[in-house]
């Protein structure tokens, strides 16, 4: 994988984008977010491919797709686990197998993402706030 060797690499970068950007943003869509949440969940997970790409072992007998989308997954089910159901973030991580961090992390950009949204709408109809 290039942008492993190289994650500068802008054409690799660029290729890699256009091959799994959409994917993501398909999964966030079937997962009823709005476009504008699907396209920030979206580059949220690329982003932080990247940065964790050179670190990256591929094992040759699971699906990299497969791992892409249980990423994407848990950016959007820290969230619902902790703001919805009420799950303490220790328990969400337990759930999803990533680090507590990591579920704060994430519900934090939901949250700001929610709260850009309604700021917007509001302004949008003029309601002062």
């Amino acid at each position: 994988m290039a942008l492993r060797n190289d994650p500068g690499d802008q054409s690799a970068w660029s290729a890699f984008v256009d091959r799994y950007g959409p994917q993501i943003h398909a999964w966030c869509l079937r997962w009823k977010l709005q476009d504008a949440d699907a396209q920030d969940i979206t580059q949220m997970v690329l982003l932080k491919l990247v940065r964790h790409l050179p670190d990256f072992a591929y094992d040759p007998s699971r699906s990299f797709r497969g791992w892409l989308h249980t990423l994407t997954a848990h950016t959007w089910e820290a969230f619902r686990l902790t703001a919805i159901e009420g799950a303490g973030a220790a328990e969400a991580a337990v759930r999803l197998g990533i680090a507590v961090a990591t579920v704060y992390r994430a519900r934090h950009v939901v949250q700001r993402k929610l709260r850009e949204a309604v700021a917007a709408l509001d302004h949008a109809e003029g309601s002062p706030r």
